[in-house]
């Protein structure tokens, strides 16, 4: 249904009004992160905000998710600033931190960031429909939390990681693929300690014992 359709309608419109709010509110916040891990030297806020602005606009005639087609237009928004596909290059804190680099020693730190930019570099060559997933899961982001960043359903998420990996791992980058950019599962729980027995089943058991010596 078109806005001009519901122009007479008073309640569609109120109801638009009221899910578009519940929809800023908890889909703002992702576009803007999403928009920053796309490039660091872009108005991260403005292009959220006109991303928003084009969802309210378009509210009766998008066919997609809204989050997947607020992030589709962020995205088209980021390629006209920046003027080409590649993401930027990262400074080598923002490689640690994104790539979540944790070694015990500079030396080892030092190899780490070499691995990470060259997997970075790889993985800014991916096309678009690739490349944000991966970039998403070298966040330790998990399938779920990346379909609901980018809108897309959990399936085509998980054929976007599948076929990204391959392509690293066609270009050489295979090693430690599962463990930097696949999408953490989630920890064991450790085994529950067994809880101490109370003081009076102590007691009746030492009483019990005492009497079958004495017996």
């Amino acid at each position: 249904m078109t806005e001009e359709g519901v122009a007479g309608d008073v309640d569609g419109l109120a109801r638009r009004d009221a899910e578009f709010a519940e929809f800023y509110r908890a889909g703002y916040d992702k576009i803007v992160a999403h928009i920053r891990l796309l490039s660091a030297k872009v108005d991260a806020e403005g292009i959220a905000n006109e991303a928003c602005a084009r969802v309210y606009t378009n509210w009766f005639t998008i066919k997609e998710t809204y989050q997947g087609y607020a992030v589709a237009v962020a995205r088209n928004l980021v390629k006209d600033e920046v003027k080409k596909t590649e993401v930027l290059p990262m400074a080598p804190e923002e490689v640690a931190d994104r790539f979540r680099v944790n070694t015990p020693g500079p030396e080892d730190l030092h190899a780490e960031l070499d691995v990470a930019r060259e997997v970075y570099k790889a993985i800014a060559r991916l096309p678009p429909a690739q490349r944000e997933p991966m970039l998403l899961a070298a966040q330790q982001r998990t399938v779920p939390e990346i379909a609901d960043a980018l809108g897309l359903p959990r399936a085509t998420v998980t054929k976007y990681l599948r076929r990204g990996r391959a392509r690293l791992a066609k270009a050489g980058l295979g090693k430690g693929l599962e463990r930097r950019f696949s999408p953490s599962a989630p920890k064991p729980r450790p085994d529950p300690e067994p809880e101490a027995p109370p003081a009076s089943a102590i007691d009746e058991s030492e009483r019990a014992e005492s009497g079958a010596r004495d017996a």
